[in-house]
């Protein structure tokens, strides 16, 4: 199967940034985007080993042109710089996978890959310690401008079905990326700049099992190990005080290896769902995240936010064309927190750098009715 194809996409976006009362920012981004692909798949050999056994290689090529057209009409300001300027990143990335089949109930596959993305228009206009952006809100790049993030890609899998009503799958991957692009946020301010960190690793393990034993019961359960961490030693601006510190700006001293802010290492979740009768489901999920590092903290040397657990639950019932649901969540009203980052606390004299966390949700109760027209047609709120 071949396939072939072209693709264009054009946007304009026009920001304005007020300082109460004037125009502080005010900047003009038209961006082309151009790109072209070819795939092909190809079956290499059938029943070469097993009588219902296949070997399938994919291979592919992509092409892709982006261009900025950026027009900084801000009003002049001592120290400003123009952020205006014509970026344009292209590159070619290729593909390549194998799938062998052992029967239409297994399979092996895995693949190679490159990837790339181009800086976005908040990255592109913040990116430096002198173009710090208040928010998501676009400011004025100084030189050097940002490389596009480039990424090689590796993955090993499985899937399987033993039986007719249990199916599994499992993968394990590996992202090797270079010129990452980072947000950091500087001491003393809450706002935000991008800057290359050099080469960056994700990597982990992805299992899933889903199964319907009997009509009226079905459960199902994932796992995912994910280890991102930082491949170079880098110098990064944080909010939080360190030992090096000029004036407001303090540095922290990132070493390879240091695991990246809020990615949890572990997260799982599982769920059953029960259907005594064709009118009535019942169902309960769980989900755990493990412990991840504040934003801010990407040396990894304060404590981490710590692991939760959350129960969720619902039922459903419909009669004719009328559905009434009702869902839960939090059912153990968990107190947990979802992120944390540092910032300075304007409401205590000296406006000391805290910790700030956002908590999770509360346990929480929705309800619904609804009804739907035409023959046996029903929806869900």
């Amino acid at each position: 199967m071949l396939a072939a194809g072209v693709e264009y996409a054009h946007s304009d976006v026009d920001v304005s940034v007020y300082n109460e009362p004037e125009l502080d920012t005010q900047v003009h981004d038209s961006q082309d985007s151009v790109a072209a692909y070819l795939q092909d798949t190809l079956q290499i050999a059938r029943g070469a080993f097993r009588e219902q056994d296949d070997l399938v290689l994919t291979t592919a090529a992509r092409w892709d042109f982006i261009r900025h057209r950026i027009d900084d009409q801000s009003p002049p300001r001592p120290g400003r710089e123009d952020a205006s300027g014509t970026p344009a990143f292209r590159r070619l990335d290729p593909f390549v996978g194998i799938n062998y089949n052992l029967s239409r109930d297994h399979g092996i596959y895995l693949s190679w890959s490159q990837g790339f993305r181009a800086p976005a228009l908040l990255e592109l206009t913040c990116a430096g310690p002198a173009a710090i952006c208040p928010g998501l809100q676009a400011g004025t790049a100084p030189d050097p401008p940002l490389k596009p993030v480039r990424a090689t890609n590796y993955e090993i899998g499985l899937r399987t079905r033993p039986v007719d009503w249990l199916s599994g799958r499992l993968s394990a991957y590996r992202t090797e990326v270079a010129d990452d692009i980072f947000s950091v946020s500087p001491a003393g301010t809450t706002g935000v700049y991008f800057q290359n960190v050099g080469k960056t690793r994700r990597q982990g393990i992805e299992a899933s099992l889903r199964g319907k034993p009997t009509r009226w019961l079905a459960a199902w359960a994932t796992y995912a190990l994910t280890e991102a961490t930082f491949q170079e030693d880098v110098a990064l601006a944080t909010p939080r005080p360190t030992s090096d510190c000029t004036g407001a700006v303090c540095t922290q001293h990132v070493r390879a290896g240091s695991e990246f802010p809020l990615v949890p290492r572990h997260r799982a979740g599982a769920g059953v769902e029960l259907q005594p009768t064709g009118w009535l489901s019942l169902s309960l999920s769980g989900t755990y995240v493990g412990p991840q590092w504040l934003r801010g903290d990407e040396e990894n040397a304060t404590s981490q936010l710590d692991g939760y657990f959350s129960l969720d639950g619902g039922l459903r019932a419909s009669a004719g064309g009328f559905v009434a649901s009702i869902r839960f969540t939090n059912l153990l009203d968990a107190r947990y927190n979802t992120f944390g980052t540092f910032a300075p606390n304007a409401k205590q004299p000296g406006a000391p750098v805290e910790t700030f966390l956002t908590p999770g949700r509360p346990f929480q109760v929705f309800a619904g009715v609804s009804y739907g027209f035409g023959s046996g047609t029903t929806s869900t709120p």
